[in-house]
Parts: structure tokens; C-alpha cells; sequence
């Protein structure tokens, strides 16, 4: 049988675990909002940027 010393521990370590879960979607998410920018980049020929403004995007960023 578990005792009450085990169970404060394990919800002590469940708090941690949560707050790190947390932290790892918040992160997922930037990370998937950044590639996203790479899967579908805006040029030209996809959206109403000119040509010579798509080229001066390419190298500021």
C-alpha cells in the first residue's frame, strides 16, 4: 500500500510534470508558427509582393 509520504511525491512530481508539459506545447507552438512560415513563404508568384520587394524580403530576413 501506498503511504501519504509517496502520494505527496508523486503529486509534487505530477505539479512538475504539468508545468514542464506546459512549457513544451508553448514551445511546439512557436516552432510550428515559425516552419509554417518556410512551408508556405510568400513570393510573387503566391501572393501580391513584386518581384524585386519578394527579393528585398529574402535578404532582410
Amino acid at each position: 500500500m501506498i503511504d501519504k509520504k509517496h502520494i505527496r511525491q508523486l503529486l509534487k512530481d505530477f505539479e512538475v510534470l504539468k508545468q514542464e508539459n506546459k512549457k513544451l506545447r508553448l514551445r511546439i507552438a512557436e516552432l510550428e508558427e515559425k516552419l509554417s512560415t518556410y512551408e508556405n513563404p510568400k513570393n510573387s508568384g503566391n501572393s501580391c509582393i513584386s518581384p524585386s520587394e519578394a527579393q528585398f524580403k529574402k535578404a532582410k530576413s
